[in-house]
């Protein structure tokens, strides 16, 4: 089983979302994301590749964990760690768009 790290942007990024979500809805909505997140970071821990590899970088993949948002994640075989780069808003321009 891999271990999960997660980068300083994907905390950052991450808390920008469910900061967003809790003031455009309810944080019974921002719960419901956290649930998924969670239940999406589990099962990477045992099937990493679950995920499509980004266009542009083949070492970078893209999970959509909502219609709204999607997380940026990349697998270190040596050390068997999935580093988490960013989570973004699937509406808006980002570094990952593909």
């Amino acid at each position: 089983m891999y271990q999960v790290l997660w980068t300083p942007l994907a905390q950052s990024s991450y808390q920008e979302i469910l900061d967003f979500v809790f003031e455009q809805w309810s944080i019974d909505v921002v719960t419901q994301l956290d649930d998924e997140v969670q239940k999406l970071l589990a099962r990477l821990e045992k099937h990493q590749n679950i995920c499509p590899p980004i266009n542009e970088n083949k070492n970078i993949r893209k999970c959509v964990v909502s219609k709204q948002t999607s997380l940026f994640y990349r697998i270190h075989e040596n050390t068997q760690t999935i580093e988490l780069i960013a989570f973004v808003d699937n509406r808006a321009n980002h570094q990952f768009k593909n």
